[in-house]
């Protein structure tokens, strides 16, 4: 019998029906890693996530922090990455704690791009050079 023709038979009559996935309990512990914010913009013209990740005993302390800041940081951008990042990093001793802080973006040719100087760029992405 062709190679082909046992993996297909065994796959058909001789596979183990495969047992069924494990329960899953929902649970009502959310998972925080930050702070979200909504700041209106003028200059961007609209309403902007900014979220903020303060390490472990920021509220307790008077010790200053370095500070970074997430283009594309909004919750469904790289905020999580990021913000996670240094959390581990903090914790494994990597580098000092540090606050996050995630700027959401809306449109990015708009928002991080100066106008064109080509006009071949500027036919090609009309809502560019807000920045």
């Amino acid at each position: 019998m062709p190679p082909n023709q046992a993996a297909e038979r065994a796959r058909r009559h001789d596979a183990p029906t495969p047992p069924p996935p494990p329960e899953v309990r929902a649970s009502a512990d959310a998972i925080v890693i930050g702070t979200t914010y909504t700041l209106d913009s003028k200059s961007l013209g609209g309403e902007r996530e900014i979220n903020v990740f303060l390490p472990h005993g920021y509220e307790k302390g008077s010790e200053r922090y370095d500070v970074v800041y997430v283009l594309d940081g909004a919750r469904h951008q790289d905020f999580h990455h990021i913000s996670g990042l240094a959390q581990s990093a903090t914790i494994n001793r990597n580098f000092d704690d540090l606050i996050v802080v995630g700027v959401g973006s809306k449109d990015r040719t708009k928002e991080f791009t100066t106008p064109p100087a080509d006009p071949r760029f500027a036919k090609e992405w009309p809502g560019a050079g807000g920045s």
